[in-house]
């Protein structure tokens, strides 16, 4: 007698129900074609008593599992703000080491910030109020300590050639409304992807891009730094690199007595980092922190020098200086309001809007996550493109342009002992000074003196060929990759050398995926045995075989083997021998050991324990065409004959579904003969019933067998008929309506194939809830009501040991997981008491002795539903499913 709902929600919940039921009825849907039947054995329907059966996931749970809550939404708020997590528990020492690496870092980013506004075709004062605005800001969002965000030369570069080519359209437009405006709209389509938690797009930019992009523009950067270092004007700096380069070569006669400070001071440049890195540390490692901060300071020191040099130079002749100097920059904020922002303004960069933000993504988000790593901590990709654009948003408003992370000074904050995102404002601290007090200073500074700063901070940018020559060997398609972004950014210009780098490798992502190949896997019965630290002098462990009655289940012969020459109960080994095949290791001579077998009950003298419990013949699935590197001295066998594992290498989806198929029947067919109905149909008609697609054997053609790819075997009845396929799923974590379409389809053909026969379809590792419903949604499972020939079908499951009871018999007895007489667990269902109580005969882990085999009783229930039992939890269940119903 069922009970009728007495709640609220439980008569809400009946009432939807019968509405759906009426719908679906009323527009012919069979809602329980989708549910899977429960498990028979014959005619006989399993008792599930004591088991488990696996609910389908339903889009009402996945809502409800995404539903916004009251808890989430005040997380996500707070987690705008992390330096709420750790600014109450801010110390001294970590203010301290704040400090350190705070000046340092704004020793640094004072002159590198003027010099970078050059390349922007802007006044030196609008870098430092994009360096006081980046680190002041920026700290309140922080996910990583140790980056700074400010100017930088790539981006700088950037913002220069767009205000070139507004200015060339429409002169009365100024400079810094350009970088206003561009900092304001790029900010904020930062912020809203960080907002919306999309940081994981930058994942899609892989290393071999973001290296191209900072290899072509610091070779762009440094070039066209070149005539300003030699004074030599008479062209412009903005073209390709490759036209910089020939027309500076052809200019070199203009060269003026600027020369002499630029080159001079990029030589001293390289000479003090090499005194105190190479040199210093190797003669004086105990002075090693003093060297690091004189390093580190070696930008500020040369600006010093030579800007005391040129002091003395053009004291007495500021309107006529005998070299190109900095000249006034007005004190304080002079450029501080709303930012000038209009369809008009916004038209001169909008071409340039998407390189402007990949550029603030990934060259932010790559620094950050490369010292996160170092440091032992982990970004929020999200979160970092909220703090940029954030600052890129406010940044206009203080006269500010793009800025983002630099990679030198958070190399140099990163060294300095950095302890917490606060020590930003410690820098901010030191350029806020710089912009009231240190502007008269800036006067002398020589031009050609910051260019030298400028091709000595972006030469850190190229990558070195060492490391090319290691993704060389990782990938040379990527290296490919990288070299055409070079190339084209150093003939074209970044912004196309950007697009072609993500574009490349985003075809070649799509290429993979589309053209994935899935493999075939035999099986291969393997030990595991300790090295030793001088192999030489030990001889080589000896493995033989042992023969051992097998009950019940065959062995597994190679698909190109006679399968009559192995009959049920064959006294050979194979992948489901209960034996016990272990190694002990017994001494010979002194300080060498050898290893011998043993069977697990007769004595051996002088037994130790091994050395790793993992000691018993395990099987493995491996490639059965050696392309994965196994060694091919190796016998892959076939796991039985008419059955095959196929392997998927990449996601099942619509893109490969295809690939994969047309790959998976034209070795079916190539390792398989007919059913017996369409040999008989050939047979009848002959080559008038073939496809017309298909010319048949020919005489003394030669067939590829599945035992060796490169192996031959005449086309005739050793093949066997395909009785069964096993799909590794480990790697498939979706699938889509196409995909399981295909799979549909070939269900199909192959049952016509074998026909009178229905090929067996098992899934093995399927580790996704919805990938389990979309294939059980398409008849997937289950066994057809004709499968195996009409005879009694009988499902195994997998089963484990649960409770406490489990872990307390491992100390009881002292067994081994991989010793049990039971591998892995697994037992067929006996059709009467379902799942329950067992008896396993077990042994103690080390014992030798005879008699010591003993009985215990667990309890188990199934891994995986019994609902569908064509769905294992690893291949050898799934193997073991199929052969026991082949053999009985």
């Amino acid at each position: 007698m069922s009970s009728s709902p007495t709640t609220p929600a439980e008569r809400r919940k009946s009432k939807t129900s019968k509405l759906g039921y009426g719908i679906a009825k009323a527009l012919q849907i069979d809602l329980q074609a989708s549910r899977s039947p429960h498990p028979k054995d014959g005619n006989r329907t399993l008792d599930i008593r004591d088991t488990y059966v696996e609910e389908d996931p339903t889009v009402e749970e996945w809502m409800r599992e995404h539903k916004p809550t009251a808890k989430g939404t005040w997380n996500f708020v707070l987690g705008l703000f992390p330096f709420i997590n750790w600014m109450g528990r801010y110390n001294r020492i970590w203010f301290v080491g704040d400090v350190i690496a705070g000046v340092t870092v704004g020793t640094v980013v004072v002159p590198q910030s003027m010099a970078y506004a050059g390349l922007a075709l802007l006044p030196p004062e609008f870098g430092l109020y994009s360096s006081f605005v980046g680190v002041l800001f920026y700290w309140f969002f922080a996910t990583s300590k140790d980056i700074t965000i400010g100017p930088v030369a790539v981006m700088s570069t950037l913002v220069g050639n767009i205000v070139v080519k507004a200015q060339a359209e429409n002169p009365n437009i100024k400079a810094e409304d350009i970088g206003g405006a561009l900092a304001l709209v790029s900010g904020c389509i930062v912020f809203g992807i960080g907002l919306l938690r999309l940081g994981f797009i930058v994942d899609y930019i892989p290393l071999p891009a973001i290296a191209a992009f900072m290899t072509g523009s610091a070779l762009n950067i440094a070039v066209g730094q070149i005539p300003g270092m030699m004074g030599i004007k008479g062209f412009s700096t903005r073209e390709s690199t490759y036209k910089v380069l020939i027309n500076t070569l052809k200019h070199l006669g203009r060269t003026k007595l600027d020369a002499a400070m630029g080159l001079s001071a990029l030589v001293l440049l390289y000479f003090v980092r090499w005194a105190c890195t190479s040199w210093g540390l190797r003669r004086y490692p105990k002075w090693s922190k003093s060297l690091f901060f004189a390093s580190t300071l070696r930008t500020a020191f040369v600006m010093l020098f030579y800007t005391m040099i040129s002091w003395s130079v053009n004291m007495n002749r500021r309107d006529d200086p005998a070299f190109k100097i900095l000249g006034k920059i007005p004190r304080g904020f002079k450029h501080m309001g709303v930012p000038k922002v209009s369809p008009e303004i916004i038209g001169t960069f909008a071409s340039e809007l998407p390189a402007t933000v990949i550029v603030l993504l990934i060259e932010h988000i790559a620094i950050s996550k490369s010292f996160g790593r170092l440091n032992n901590y982990t970004i929020n990709p999200s979160q970092e493109l909220i703090a940029i654009g954030f600052t890129n948003i406010f940044g206009p408003f203080f006269g500010a342009y793009p800025a983002t992370g630099s990679f030198s000074r958070t190399a140099i904050k990163s060294k300095a002992g950095v302890r917490t995102p606060f020590a930003g404002v410690i820098t901010a601290a030191i350029v806020f000074l710089a912009i009231y007090a240190l502007t008269a200073v800036f006067f002398y500074i020589p031009q050609a003196a910051l260019s030298a700063v400028i091709i000595h901070a972006v030469g850190d940018l190229i990558t070195p060929p060492s490391t090319v020559y290691k993704f060389w060997m990782i990938n040379p398609v990527e290296v490919i990759i990288f070299l055409a972004g070079v190339i084209v950014t150093v003939f074209k210009d970044i912004e196309t050398g950007i697009y072609v780098t993500v574009a490349a490798t985003g075809a070649m992502l799509l290429f993979r995926i589309s053209k994935a190949k899935g493999q075939f896997l035999g099986t291969v019965k393997i030990h595991s045995i300790v090295g030793r630290p001088s192999q030489s002098e030990l001889p080589s462990p000896q493995l033989r075989p042992l023969t051992m009655p097998v009950p019940n289940i065959p062995y597994l012969p190679s698909i190109s083997g006679n399968t009559d020459s192995f009959p049920s109960g064959a006294a050979t080994p194979d992948i489901v021998n209960k034996a016990a095949l272990t190694f002990v290791e017994q001494e010979t001579v002194p300080g060498q050991v050898s290893l011998k077998e043993s069977s697990g009950t007769a004595p051996v003298s002088k037994p130790s324990p091994p050395s790793c419990n993992d000691n018993l013949p395990r099987n493995v699935f491996l490639p059965i065409d050696y392309r994965d590197g196994t060694n091919p001295t190796i016998s892959i066998v076939s796991p039985y004959p008419g059955v095959f594992i196929y392997r998927f290498s990449e996601g099942l989806v619509y893109s490969n579904a295809a690939h994969y198929t047309d790959h998976l029947v034209s070795r079916l067919q190539e390792w398989t003969q007919p059913g017996e109905i369409m040999q008989q149909l050939n047979k009848a008609q002959g080559a008038g019933n073939r496809p017309w697609n298909d010319p048949g054997p020919r005489k003394g053609k030669q067939r590829a067998s599945l035992d060796s790819v490169e192996g031959q075997g005449e086309h005739d009845d050793s093949r066997p008929t395909l009785k069964a396929i096993i799909f590794d799923f480990s790697g498939v974590n979706n699938v889509d309506i196409t995909s399981v379409q295909n799979l549909i389809d070939v269900r199909n053909q192959l049952d016509r194939y074998a026909d009178p026969e229905k090929v067996e379809w098992h899934f093995a590792a399927v580790r996704s809830r919805w990938t389990k419903r979309a294939l059980a949604s398409a008849g997937f499972g289950v066994a057809r009501e004709d499968d195996n020939g009409g005879r009694r079908w009988q499902p195994v499951f997998s089963v484990a040991e649960i409770g406490d009871a489990a872990v307390e018999n491992e100390k009881k007895w002292g067994l081994s997981g991989v010793e049990r007489d039971e591998e892995r667990g697994e037992r067929e269902s006996d059709g009467k008491g379902g799942f329950g109580v067992v008896e396993v005969e077990a042994r103690r882990s080390g014992s030798s002795d005879e008699g010591a085999g003993l009985v215990r009783r667990v309890k188990v229930v199934p891994v995986s539903s019994v609902q569908r039992p064509f769905f294992h939890p690893d291949i050898e269940g799934a193997l073991r499913s199929a052969i026991y119903n082949m053999e009985h």
